[in-house]
């Protein structure tokens, strides 16, 4: 069912293609009836529209998630990142402030984000890797410059709330793609 919503392209183009259908018949028969046909596609196509819109899945929610943090990551917005963490972890939470105490990024771009959902699991959980373009001051390296970074982070979803439980940056191989 997610697919339909993560996707629905499909959907709009079996609505085009059956009102493109039916108003072929209705110029060779001119019967008004067929007319009935177009208005129901068009319908059609228009709640599937709005049922994309109205329902995110937990998919278009982390992919839309990420950037934020990244965002936060860039104004130096501790608490949102800290926010992002779960509670019930006090030692990755002072792991992440430590981190963002040396790390003073000016700029924090994801240029790859690979999701996985293991939607077999309960409690729902998720482990995206990135490959973020980071500008600012990194520790142990150069100042001012960019660099990629590749980062893996294990998240859980606790009452309709994701919640990162793990994570960990490297050294990222580009060429490393992880199966949807």
């Amino acid at each position: 069912m997610t697919i339909l919503f993560e996707n629905p392209w499909p959907i709009y183009a079996g609505c085009a293609v059956l009102g493109l259908g039916v108003i072929i018949v209705w110029s060779q028969t001119r019967d008004p009836r067929w007319l009935i046909g177009v208005v129901l596609s068009v319908l059609l196509g228009f709640v599937a529209w709005g049922c994309d819109q109205w329902v995110v899945t937990d998919r278009e929610f982390l992919e839309a998630w990420f950037p934020r943090l990244a965002q936060a990551a860039e104004q130096g917005d501790v608490d949102t990142l800290l926010a992002a963490i779960d509670p019930t972890l006090r030692p990755k939470q002072n792991e992440a402030r430590q981190v963002m105490q040396q790390f003073k990024p000016t700029e924090v771009k994801i240029t790859d984000l690979q999701l996985a959902i293991h939607e077999q699991h309960r409690p729902l959980t998720a482990t995206a890797d990135l490959i973020c373009r980071v500008a600012g001051r990194l520790p142990g390296a150069g100042g001012g410059e960019t660099h990629l970074v590749g980062v893996r982070v294990e998240m859980r979803k606790v009452d309709d709330q994701w919640l990162i439980v793990d994570f960990s940056a490297e050294r990222p191989d580009p060429f490393k793609k992880l199966p949807r």
